[in-house]
This record gives C-alpha cells, sequence and structure tokens, in this order.
C-alpha cells in the first residue's frame, strides 16, 4: 500500500524544505547555487557532455579528418572549403609559374597568369590565349595531375557538404521535448513523473521508440555513474503516438520499484542526478536512424502540475494540432495545498 500522499509529498521534496513565497503554486522548486553538469550538451543535445582530458587534441581530431570535418560549425567548414581550393590552385599556379615561358602560351613569367591557368584547369573551363603547349611533356604532365586532384577534392569536398546536409542532427532537432518534467499524483496514488515529447515536423519518424535512464554519481566511487532505466507507463501506446504524428506524454510512475521512491529532490540534487530521454527512429525521407535526446534536472521538474491539454482544431478544412501551450503547465491538485495550509488563492498567482 502506498504512503499517505503528505508523506509522499514531503519525500520527494525533502526533509525541512518550506514553500517559495514567490511561486506557492509550485510546491517544489528547489534551487541550490551550484549547478550540476549534464551528461549532454544543452547546446547541442547529439554531442557529449563529457570532455576529453588528457589527450592530444590535435592528434586526435587529425587521426579521423572526415568527422572532424563533419562536425566542425559551418563557418569554420565553409572557411575550410574555400582555403582548400584557393590553396590547390596557388600551388598548381606556382608549377606553372616555374616553368619556361615557351611550355605556356602568353604566360609572359607572370604569376597571375599562371593562377589564371590553374584555376582553368582545375574548373575545365578550357582555355583562351593563355594555354599549356602541348610539346612541353613536363606541362602535361602537370596538367594531369591537377585534373586528378581537382577531382579527387571535388569528390571530397562535395561528399561532406551532402553528408552534413543529410546528416540526421537536424532532422532530430525537429523533436521538440518539453521544456520541463511535471511530477503529480498518479491515479494509482503513486507520484509519478511526466514530460512531453513532439515531432514538429509533417515527416513521419518510423518505429519510434522511447526510453528514460537516471543517471547519479556513484556515492561510493565518485568518479563513476551509475544508470538506471526507468519504466515508462504505456510505452506503446506512446510510441504509437509518435509515429502517427501526435505528442507522446512519457510518464515514470514512482512506485516501490522505482529508483525515484524514497528520494527528495535535495537528494537528487545532491548526487547530481538527471533523468535523460532518448528518441529513436528512423527518417521515412531519407531511411536513416535518427537519434533525439534530452536532460531534465531536478531545476527542471515541477512539483504539483500537470501539462495543458493540447487541443485538436480545424483550420481551413486541415485537422492540426495548436502547440503554443505545448509547454504551458497548471496546478494540478488543490488537495496538496490545502494539506500544507497553503491558501488555494495562492495557486491564481
Amino acid at each position: 500500500m502506498p504512503s499517505s500522499p503528505g508523506d509522499r509529498f514531503e519525500r520527494m521534496r525533502g526533509d525541512g524544505e518550506g514553500l517559495l513565497t514567490g511561486a506557492a503554486r509550485r510546491l517544489s522548486r528547489i534551487r541550490i547555487p551550484f549547478r550540476a553538469p549534464s551528461l549532454l550538451d544543452r547546446s547541442a543535445p547529439y554531442f557529449s557532455g563529457i570532455k576529453r582530458f588528457g589527450i592530444s587534441k590535435f592528434q586526435h581530431y587529425w587521426q579521423d579528418p572526415f568527422h572532424t570535418l563533419l562536425n566542425l560549425p559551418w563557418g569554420r567548414f565553409i572557411a575550410i572549403f574555400f582555403v582548400t581550393y584557393v590553396m590547390e590552385f596557388m600551388v598548381f599556379a606556382f608549377l606553372f609559374w616555374i616553368q619556361p615561358d615557351h611550355c605556356i602560351s602568353n604566360k609572359d613569367g607572370k604569376f597571375a597568369h599562371a593562377l589564371w591557368l590553374s584555376s582553368r584547369t582545375a574548373s575545365t573551363l578550357g582555355y583562351n590565349e593563355i594555354s599549356p603547349n602541348p610539346n612541353c611533356a613536363v606541362t602535361n604532365l602537370t596538367v594531369m595531375l591537377q585534373v586528378i586532384a581537382s577531382s579527387l577534392i571535388n569528390f571530397i569536398m562535395l561528399g561532406l557538404v551532402f553528408a552534413r546536409f543529410s546528416a540526421p542532427f537536424k532532422r532530430a532537432s525537429t523533436i521538440r521535448f518539453s521544456s520541463v518534467m511535471v511530477c503529480n499524483r498518479h491515479a494509482s496514488g503513486y507520484w509519478c513523473v511526466s514530460l512531453r515529447v513532439a515531432n514538429i515536423r509533417k515527416h513521419q519518424i518510423l518505429k519510434p521508440s522511447l526510453r528514460m535512464v537516471l543517471t547519479a554519481v556513484d556515492s561510493i566511487t565518485p568518479s563513476n555513474y551509475l544508470f538506471e532505466h526507468l519504466a515508462i507507463e504505456g510505452i506503446s501506446t506512446q510510441e504509437t503516438n509518435l509515429e502517427l504524428g501526435f505528442p507522446a506524454n512519457v510518464t515514470h510512475v514512482i512506485s516501490p520499484a522505482s529508483p525515484l521512491y524514497n528520494l527528495s529532490l535535495l537528494e537528487m540534487d545532491t548526487r547530481m542526478m538527471e533523468i535523460l530521454v532518448f528518441v529513436d527512429g528512423i527518417d521515412a525521407m531519407t531511411s536513416k536512424n535518427l537519434s533525439a535526446r534530452h536532460a531534465y534536472n531536478t531545476n527542471e521538474v515541477h512539483v504539483n502540475e500537470s501539462f495543458l491539454p493540447l487541443h485538436l482544431e480545424m483550420r481551413n478544412g486541415a485537422l492540426g494540432l495548436d502547440f503554443s501551450s505545448f509547454d504551458s503547465t497548471a496546478l494540478a491538485s488543490l488537495e496538496l495545498l490545502s494539506e500544507h495550509n497553503v491558501d488555494p488563492s495562492l495557486a491564481e498567482r
């Protein structure tokens, strides 16, 4: 049998925690000065939040140049893109420039003319007044080398551009997670934590799967993290919602079998606990696997609140969902306010 709601509420909030006067409608918004680091990079959730120390970054990046270029910010990538082609033109322009003038007509010993010849050769635009002499073997060899090198560079750079555009990172960013989690009383009498997930694009996600993982620093060996999978209530229904384009309400019931049972938010903060949520699936347009993930810490858990419902609407003959209240929450139960001798009118604030 579950314990009384008041006892469960105190355990979730931590011993001795009073209501915050500035936000009484939220029965628990525990804030402590220390902000625990996240296992996910919140600015780019597809990156790990775990930094790498004690290794040579330069050597590490150059051992795998493809993924280094693939993960560079667009500004740096475009700069490298232009520098690569300019360097190619300059190197072969130098090789043309040092050759005798009779091997390249109208070069006149000018590097600018050699650079012009190099760019025309690389881009296969053809020659005009400045052209190589077919009777010079070294010049012919230089032209062939540049054509081969230019083709190789084109294949690599265009492949990188295509890979960056087709990478599932951006598609994963169209999976929207609610900005907060809510913690309220479940129909079973236990507490539960919930969040929302939705595919905000019309393109379907095939075979979506949902996972919730609780992470915590090991109290015995602080250099290690512990991971516990949290059971999701009605997971098949919520995965079907995602596949059909509806938001999924991801709920974990804090029953005695749950790793969160009998834990207060203060204890979770002390152990730097996070709840990680993963959404995996296949993009129907590209058939590529995608993975979206989000991390919630205790400051993002709103106790005794629930999400406002999203309403189906008909607009211009089309059925749709209004996402303007996707992150909006409301007080879940006035009962709990009265249990703690709080004026119910505060719920309006």
